[in-house]
């Protein structure tokens, strides 16, 4: 007996140590490409000639090939780029290119030159190294001695390679992507003439495999990391893809689609939905500079070569209306005449998801066409830096930006991005404003920037917590694997951050469902330094008719003194139907019983109604600095005057010559001579000179920003003009303070011709009376800016206020108000003679439900069953009440 007990005591030791073990192994997680490479038996054949990057000598399936341009080097675009000189000077991809398609040995020496001369390594060089000794090897000039030194090149800056991307260890960062591809390249290049290229592949390749594949495919082929980080950074994954696909016998166009959810193609449309009419691309996919989609263009043309889809071949056509400039890449990839034009009218599905439980985009269209609405939705995990802090969020376009993503990216770390732009209240989504809620940066960076702080903890104004980097536990950049990430993301740093729980959409409507709590400090989990603050929140949305945009909103607090607000960010200023109640700040802040909101901008309009508005008060906030007008000293000799309001581009600076950075003085100008002037505050003192006939001046503090158009007439030396800034700026208000960023990075951007929107304004919906559970009810119909009539919806609920809804135009529509799914019975009154549909959200799915229909001399009963998605639908006449119980 003695025995057994030991025995089994022994067992239970063992069996803890194992599970112990057990649980440290499961936190080790490769960090080495050779942990991750692929076993070489599973390496497939390589083809044995060259040209095998990027093209093979013969036609194939989903690239060009050498005979193919040869023959397309006689007519057209690429015959003209063959008959003009090198728009390069020095040797390169570009001269190479021109090499294969003309044999012209003249430009043959200086390319094998170049790839000899030492150089060092950058991620992205051996790439275009080993497309050079691929496209030159046939060449009679690039002798067995020539192509030795350069093997020997590439092998050592493939040992760069590795070394680098493995520190860098990183899934999604921009860095990440082009050491992975230089391995590559380098691989496929010298396979077959160096042993030691099957070890590169296999690295590469398993790589692929086992990370950015799945990755890939469990976002459906979205991306949210910002344009530019976008063509630095993941557009080499679909050149690998290209490559390898290329250079071996393994199809990887189909295995992804047949293996693999088909997430490239899905990428594909992911950047034909992600373009605007005007030829713009959206801004929630992350924050950046960019003017366009400067990565996303090259991988359009990569992608509607290889699929041949006529979806993809319109939309690079239409997209090319004013000519590419990606140097060979359009011409390598340019679309041969024979392919088929695609559908003049784009059949795509008008509302699409990607990344249900990854990084949940969803965008709703009323139609392809110049004059349609866009409603994007935001529901989904954290990962990585380069993210808004903007799940549960939405915006909406049509003829301009009506619901935008607020704010400008100046600077990484700036004191703009730390408290406005990265945080949520930025976007269209909720707070809730905890008192003492932190982040944590860097502390060296927070004093670097000016940034307030205790111990690198900054204050938190109401927000979605951030998952970027925090003490112990780092952030997503390290995470060189996908299994560190999933892991991750459920267990030390959870990075899961929503999820869309459901997707519906019909010819009728498009009803989507995001639960957004795990993206707040909660009970699950909170950043260090903070205590939960949030136990439930969660946006249901349905896309009426493709006119009319219904959003519902259930948030449950944890403390009912946490402040809850929602928020509608835009460029034009929301004009209420009402007066306001109190006004804090004249011209800038003020408080409105809520009701109906206009928002215009360019030929669009947004008309924004709060349902139960007696429960909520509205405040309005933005505009920039106000300034009074200009004040002539009476003895000018001069005709100059200054216009104090900005109206063209660069009045996204700011609407007047006063900056987002201005405090309320008075400033002075006097005219050195007859065009120079300098300018003065009463508070920031003297702040530099400028002259009327330069394109614009700032002043040293970025206090005045006068564009050289303002100026009209002729100054005189002596000349004096004397101005009031009435009020500070608040378009970037947080918290008693306005954020603003750098002004000499907003004019240099817009300077440029970026379409990036600021944004000026914004509401904020909170209830008079703080509860721990509110649900918000809001009703938005995009249209045309010279629509004056639009519907005025009414507010409906159940007799046990289960459900919560609207009547408007033949729709009666219903969300449920309680945290779980309705199965109970539901009453509620409809006056309608005319025919009706009726849309309940938020019930028990896959159920059957009785309804019963009372008109004026009748009733009528009909068994319904719930959709999956939890949605019941039924039509009436003549209604009076509606009744419904669940079918037990």
């Amino acid at each position: 007996m003695k025995k057994k007990f030991f025995i089994w005591v022994f067992l239970l030791i063992v069996s803890g140590i194992y599970l112990v073990s057990a649980e440290i192994r499961s936190k080790e997680f490769h960090t080495s490409y050779a942990r991750e490479a692929l076993p070489l038996h599973d390496l497939p054949d390589v083809l044995p000639e060259h040209p095998r990057l990027f093209m093979r000598p013969k036609p194939w399936s989903h690239g060009p090939s050498l005979q193919e341009l040869r023959q397309q080097s006689e007519y057209g675009d690429l015959k003209a780029f063959v008959n003009r000189k090198p728009w390069n000077p020095k040797p390169g991809m570009e001269w190479a290119f021109r090499y294969l398609l003309t044999e012209d040995e003249h430009l043959a020496k200086s390319v094998i030159d170049s790839m000899k001369t030492s150089d060092f390594y950058w991620p992205g060089k051996l790439t275009e190294l080993a497309v050079l000794y691929d496209w030159m090897y046939n060449c009679k000039l690039f002798t067995g001695s020539d192509k030795l030194v350069v093997e020997n090149k590439i092998l050592q800056w493939a040992e760069k390679a590795i070394q680098m991307g493995q520190e860098r260890s990183t899934l999604w960062n921009h860095m990440g992507y082009s050491p992975f591809l230089d391995i590559a390249a380098a691989g496929l290049a010298l396979a077959g003439h160096r042993r030691e290229a099957d070890r590169l592949m296999a690295m590469a390749r398993g790589y692929a495999k086992n990370n950015l594949f799945p990755a890939w495919q469990a976002n459906d082929g979205a991306w949210q990391g910002g344009w530019v980080y976008y063509a630095q950074g993941c557009a080499k994954l679909f050149e690998f893809v290209a490559l390898w696909s290329g250079a071996t016998q393994e199809n990887l166009y189909k295995l992804i689609r047949e293996e693999q959810g088909d997430w490239l193609k899905n990428h594909l449309y992911y950047l034909i939905y992600t373009m605007y009419p005007d030829r713009t691309p959206v801004d929630t996919s992350g924050f950046s500079a960019t003017i366009g989609q400067k990565g996303g263009v090259f991988t359009l043309l990569l992608l509607a070569r290889a699929l041949k889809d006529p979806y993809a071949i319109e939309h690079v056509r239409w997209r090319n209306e004013k000519g590419w400039r990606l140097g060979i890449w359009q011409y390598l990839y340019a679309l041969p005449e024979n392919f088929p034009r695609g559908k003049k009218k784009n059949t795509l599905p008008l509302s699409k998801l990607w990344g249900r439980k990854g990084m949940g985009y969803v965008q709703m269209r009323s139609g392809w066409g110049e004059n349609d609405t866009i409603v994007e939705f935001k529901c989904g995990d954290y990962f990585w830096s380069h993210q808004f802090q903007n799940q549960n969020s939405f915006t909406i376009y049509r003829n301009g930006r009506l619901a935008i993503q607020s704010g400008f990216y100046d600077s990484y770390f700036s004191r703009h991005m730390q408290f406005y732009y990265r945080p949520s209240i930025s976007s269209n989504t909720i707070l809730l404003v905890q008192p003492g809620e932190t982040r944590w940066i860097p502390e060296s960076v927070a004093y670097r920037f000016g940034i307030p702080n205790e111990k690198g903890y900054i204050k938190e104004w109401g927000g979605q917590r951030n998952c970027y980097i925090m003490p112990k536990y780092g952030s997503a950049e390290s995470c060189f694997t996908w299994n560190k990430y999933v892991w991750r993301k459920n267990n030390q740093h959870h990075f899961e951050t929503g999820d869309i729980k459901e997707f519906e959409t019909t010819d009728q409507y498009t009803y989507v469902f995001g639960d957004a709590t795990d993206a707040y400090n909660n009970n699950k989990f909170s950043a260090l330094g903070n205590r939960p603050k949030m136990e439930l929140s969660q946006r249901a949305m349905v896309f009426l008719d493709r006119k009319y945009l219904v959003v519902f909103d259930r948030i449950r607090s944890l403390d009912r003194g946490y402040k809850k607000k929602w928020l509608l960010h835009s460029i034009g200023e929301p004009v209420l139907e009402n007066r306001p109640l109190k006004v804090e700040t004249a011209g800038h802040r003020e408080i409105y019983n809520a009701g109906s909101v206009r928002i215009n901008h360019l030929e669009g309009s947004l008309v924004c109604k709060t349902l139960f508005g007696n429960d909520f008060l509205i405040e309005k906030i933005g505009g920039s600095a106000r300034v009074s007008k200009i004040f002539p000293n009476s003895d000018n000799k001069g005709t100059a005057l200054l216009k104090t309001s900005i109206n063209d581009g660069y009045s996204r600076v700011s609407s007047t010559i006063a900056t987002d950075k201005a405090v309320k003085e008075t400033w002075h100008i006097e005219f050195l001579d007859s065009d120079r002037f300098k300018v003065r505050g009463s508070v920031t003192g003297p702040d530099g000179s400028g002259s009327v006939k330069k394109k614009y001046f700032l002043s040293n503090t970025e206090s005045l920003f006068i564009p050289g158009q303002n100026w009209v007439g002729r100054p005189v030396k002596g000349d004096f003009f004397r101005l009031k800034i009435l009020s500070s700026s608040h378009r970037f208000w947080v918290d008693g303070q306005n954020q603003s960023p750098g002004i000499k990075k907003m004019i240099q951007l817009f300077h440029d011709g970026t379409h990036v929107e600021p944004g000026n304004w914004r509401i904020e919906v909170y209830p008079k009376n703080q509860n721990e559970f509110d649900s918000f009810l809001h009703f938005l119909y995009p249209c045309d800016r010279k629509n004056n009539k639009f519907p005025d919806p009414v507010e409906l609920v159940t007799d046990d206020n289960t459900m919560k809804g609207l009547f408007v135009d033949h729709w009666v529509l219903l969300f449920s108000n309680i945290t779980e799914f309705v199965y109970r019975k539901i009453t509620y009154p409809i006056q309608s003679n005319k025919q009706m549909s009726h849309l309940l959200t938020g019930m028990k799915p896959d159920k059957e439900f009785i309804v019963t229909i009372f008109m004026p001399d009748s009733r009528e009963n009909k068994t319904i069953r719930s959709s999956g998605s939890g949605t019941l639908l039924f039509y009436t006449s003549k209604a009076r009440k509606i009744e419904i119980l669940p079918k037990y």
